[in-house]
């Protein structure tokens, strides 16, 4: 069937989502708004991402920057947009000799992901995973870095449960709909290190409490960290989130608060931080969403430092 092209926004969305309802999922509302500082650029960054056919797509990034060493980047990514159970695979070239690649797609009825990283000719980790749905229950297993010669690695096994229920909200009127969906979302993790010294074990129980305004999530490990979450959409155009990390053995805690307020061609996303960081990015269409343009700055109050850039991304 021919459907629409595959851009590179929908393949970077297709690799984030494959993990769908598992544990891992559970603070995903808040992260989503506090995940924008991956839009920020410091220098200038310009960006041309290109069709070859309909499912294949070709990323050229240049970015010039005083922080960071100047680099070039060639990303080349394949999917199939129409179909979500189809395969993605990306690959990104670095100038530095850097080679990350990622393919995801569903395999006998479970969802995968496979990742590797490369720094030159020395290979820095990989990772698989697989998650199994069941009905209201996801299942998801990982195996990361896992060297048999060394006895290094980390495995991973969690689950996740789903529990909905429709409430009414107000005074029912004649025609009006007015029943609304609360979800809860427990689940819990295993995860187990392999190191040459021992191995270590660290359970964690979370669970995530949700209506279509709201959405709370608390993770908490007998190790003694704690991370909590809240989501809060305001109005279509506008979504605020506060997340706090308390880890007791490491004697440190922090937390932030992220707004996005969406105007008519452009978004804003502000965001601060206990560590006296503030951060701002404004992205702007440039008459269609083929062209935007990123206007970024962070101010740390701390280290006494400051960085500002901006970046143009053409989508043919």
């Amino acid at each position: 069937a021919q459907g629409q092209v595959a851009t590179m926004q929908t393949i970077n969305q297709r690799l984030e989502e494959i993990d769908g309802r598992a544990f891992d999922s559970l603070h995903v509302p808040a992260k989503k708004l506090f995940g924008f500082p991956r839009l920020f650029r410091e220098g200038i960054h310009f960006n041309y991402a290109k069709s070859a056919g309909q499912f294949l797509q070709i990323n050229h990034s240049l970015a010039l920057t005083t922080v960071q060493p100047s680099h070039y980047s060639l990303t080349t990514a394949y999917a199939n947009s129409t179909i979500p159970t189809n395969p993605v695979l990306s690959a990104v070239m670095e100038t530095d000799g850097s080679l990350s690649i990622a393919a995801v797609g569903r395999v006998a009825g479970v969802n995968t992901k496979i990742l590797g990283k490369s720094s030159g000719n020395k290979w820095v980790g990989a990772q698989a995973q697989g998650t199994y749905f069941l009905g209201n229950t996801a299942v998801c297993a990982k195996i990361a870095n896992f060297n048999p010669a060394t006895r290094t690695g980390i495995w991973v096994v969690n689950f996740l449960y789903q529990l909905s229920e429709n409430f009414a909200v107000g005074k029912p009127q004649p025609g009006a709909l007015c029943l609304r969906v609360r979800t809860l979302t427990p689940g819990a993790e295993l995860k187990h290190q392999f190191t040459p010294q021992g191995s270590l074990s660290i359970p964690l129980a979370g669970a995530r409490y949700s209506t279509p305004e709201w959405a709370f999530a608390a993770t908490l490990s007998p190790k003694g960290s704690l991370e909590t979450s809240l989501h809060r959409t305001i109005s279509p155009k506008v979504a605020v989130a506060a997340d706090m990390v308390i880890n007791l053995p490491a004697n440190e805690a922090q937390a932030g608060l992220t707004c996005v307020y969406k105007f008519h061609e452009s978004t804003l996303y502000t965001q601060l931080n206990t560590h006296g960081v503030v951060a701002a990015v404004l992205e702007k269409s440039l008459g269609s969403d083929s062209v935007k343009f990123n206007l970024s700055g962070m101010i740390d109050h701390v280290r006494g430092q400051s960085a500002f850039g901006m970046a143009f991304t053409v989508q043919m």
